[in-house]
């Protein structure tokens, strides 16, 4: 379990650099939320399939949330958190709400293994991209 968490460290560490949100005009901004939202939301949908192939199966699903949760963190998760930081600086207490806050923690949770503990976790997350990504074409709600 230790080294799961310690490899999803390191690649989120070593990812953090790949692409930076701070210095992006919000044009680019609300296109990189959505793609990341649509992304999140079809990996999740195909994970949920996939582990539901597997517990029909007999199986635990545990190559499935394997893969899920290392895939999410090498294509998305880094970029999330790069987002949704850009989103707090720009838009403020119009982004982070209550609502907003628990989808974060349930996106953030691993269970014991190191996997995302909910795969639907992910794709109830990408709204969120999505509402910023709206915030900051609208001139009234953009700071």
């Amino acid at each position: 379990m230790i080294r799961n968490v310690a490899d999803s460290l390191a690649r989120l560490s070593s990812m953090s650099g790949t692409k930076s949100c701070a210095n992006l005009p919000a044009s680019q901004l609300v296109e990189w939320a959505n793609t990341e939202a649509k992304q999140m939301s079809d990996l999740a949908n195909k994970s949920m399939r996939d582990l539901d192939f597997a517990w029909r199966s007999g199986g635990k699903g545990m190559a499935a949330k394997s893969y899920f949760t290392t895939t999410f963190d090498q294509c998305c998760m880094a970029q999330v958190v790069c987002l949704r930081n850009e989103f707090i600086k720009r838009l403020g207490p119009k982004y982070k709400s209550a609502d907003e806050e628990a989808a974060w923690q349930f996106l953030s949770d691993r269970d014991m293994d190191g996997f995302i503990s909910n795969p639907m976790s992910v794709r109830d997350y990408a709204p969120y991209l999505q509402n910023g990504a709206e915030q900051l074409t609208r001139p009234h709600l953009a700071p």
